[in-house]
Parts: C-alpha cells; structure tokens; sequence
C-alpha cells in the first residue's frame, strides 16, 4: 500500500522495554499477580490499541 504507518502508542522498542522490565522483576508479585503477568497483560491491551490506531491512520491516509 505505500503507507508510512509510524503511529501508535507500542511500537517495537516500547515492547521490547515493557518485556525487558517485566523478565527483570518477574519475581516480585502485586499481590497474586507477578509483574511479568501484568507486564505481558499490559503489552497486550496496548498493542492492540496500537493497532486500531495505525488501522485508524491507513484507512484515512487512503480514503481521500
């Protein structure tokens, strides 16, 4: 398609961090949750919403 799709709240090096920080204090725990869980579950939600916005930016970069 030729679209820059350079948008979105997690792009690859967000990812990377969110994991690095979760593997690194994956044995501590918020009550019966590890912080690797709540890493992997928080990366989940944002790259989804990551992408709706870069679905959002190609259809309105192509519609006109």
């Amino acid at each position: 398609l030729r679209v820059e799709c350079k948008v979105g709240l997690m792009s690859r090096p967000e990812r990377i961090l969110v994991l690095n920080v979760g593997f690194l204090f994956s044995a501590w725990s918020i009550g019966c949750l590890s912080i690797l869980t709540i890493a992997i579950y928080s990366l989940a939600v944002l790259a989804s919403v990551t992408v709706a916005q870069r679905m959002r930016h190609v259809m309105g970069t192509l519609r006109p």
